[in-house]
């Protein structure tokens, strides 16, 4: 679990976002969803993101198409609902 929390820092840290905001996140999702998982569906089971879509997001979207890492999430937010 500790693990993701760099490398996901890392991953998202090459097209320019903000480290600590990146390491901020990954942590509070990490627990959040732990936490739901284990209080609402009492399972035992820990949650964390994963890299397969951030690095879809780093590399594909900002790094090789060319939008900023502000203008991804918002291409990412139109692209699930015009194919919804």
């Amino acid at each position: 679990m500790a693990c993701i929390l760099f490398a996901n820092t890392g991953l998202l840290g090459e097209p320019g976002m903000p480290c600590g905001a990146v390491f901020l996140a990954t942590a509070v999702a990490a627990i959040a969803g732990s936490a739901i998982m284990g209080f609402y569906a009492t399972l035992p089971v820990a949650l964390a993101p994963g890299l397969g879509l951030n690095a879809c997001f780093a590399f594909a979207l900002v790094l090789a198409q060319g939008y900023t890492w502000q203008q991804a999430p918002a291409a990412v937010f139109c692209l699930k609902f015009a194919l919804a």
